[in-house]
């Protein structure tokens, strides 16, 4: 494997082969299904619920120094990378609109190569997700025409084009590429809304049959943002001022009206899970 590995530790971003390393493989299994079962009669069982656990990621690589000295900063600067606690994102360059949120499982060990002072032997590095599944670099507000931000495999759609931004639409669609469904509680999507609201405003997911409702009237200049459960209106928690609704988003298209306000935009933030 020839690909660069890359690491984004909070704001540092680190590419492996700077360092000198030579990725040997970068192997993302799925992650790991939970069912469970009720005895129902003398001969089978019965599946009561299904769940997604976490998945395992392992890297494997080696890296060749230019002389025993360099071998030890560049071990040293690996341990640093890999022995820190806390998640970091990871993705390959070979799908680098894809990342997964990780953190190192274990200990990672960084033999020479035989008597070698200059060549590490491989090193396996086994990483889990505890999200479960991979998330996009991109969000639903970067342009689907980003370079480098969206790509194949993705589930995306050329005609109809999905949009996230709408203006004085009271109708449209909005399209989850993801594998799973966006649900409020675990992965919400964040709505951002700007408009005239006389006492309520209302948005309903038709897909879903759900309709959350903000009982409070809005200026143009006031800013209501919903994430989950909970609506804001300039930075201030209103959750007593709505209906205790939430929005789902079903995969694929998801039908979306608005009532209620006027000289409005509306967008919607989310990644995309896979």
């Amino acid at each position: 494997m020839s690909d660069d590995v890359v690491i984004q530790r909070d704001n540092e971003v680190i590419h492996l082969k700077d360092w000198g390393v030579r990725v040997i493989s970068f192997d993302p299994s799925s992650a790991n299904s939970v069912h469970e079962t009720t005895q129902v009669g003398i001969y089978g069982t019965q599946t009561t619920s299904s769940k997604v656990g976490e998945l395992t990621l392992t890297l494997v690589f080696d890296f060749l120094a230019g002389d025993k000295y360099d071998f030890e900063l560049i071990r040293l600067k690996l341990l640093g990378l890999f022995a820190t606690p806390g998640a970091f994102y990871i993705w390959s360059t070979r799908v680098p609109y894809l990342r997964w949120k990780v953190a190192v499982q274990g200990s990672v060990n960084i033999p020479r190569y035989e008597s070698s002072d200059v060549a590490s032997n491989d090193i396996t590095v086994t990483m889990v997700c505890s999200d479960g599944y991979a998330e996009s670099v991109a969000t639903t507000l970067d342009p689907l025409t980003s370079t480098g931000k969206w790509g194949l495999g993705m589930n995306l759609t050329k005609n109809p084009k999905p949009e996230y931004q709408f203006t004085n639409t009271n109708s449209f669609r909005f399209f989850n590429a993801s594998n799973i469904p966006l649900l409020a509680e675990e992965r919400p999507v964040k709505i951002h809304f700007n408009g005239v609201v006389g006492k309520s405003l209302s948005i309903t997911n038709k897909t879903t049959g759900q309709t959350l409702t903000i009982n409070h009237a809005l200026k143009k200049t006031d800013k209501l943002v919903i994430e989950g459960l909970v609506p804001y209106i300039n930075g201030t928690q209103i959750y007593k001022d709505c209906n205790h609704a939430y929005l789902d988003f079903m995969r694929g298209w998801n039908d979306i009206a608005i009532s209620g306000a006027s000289d409005f935009t509306i967008s919607f933030e989310t990644h995309f899970y896979y």
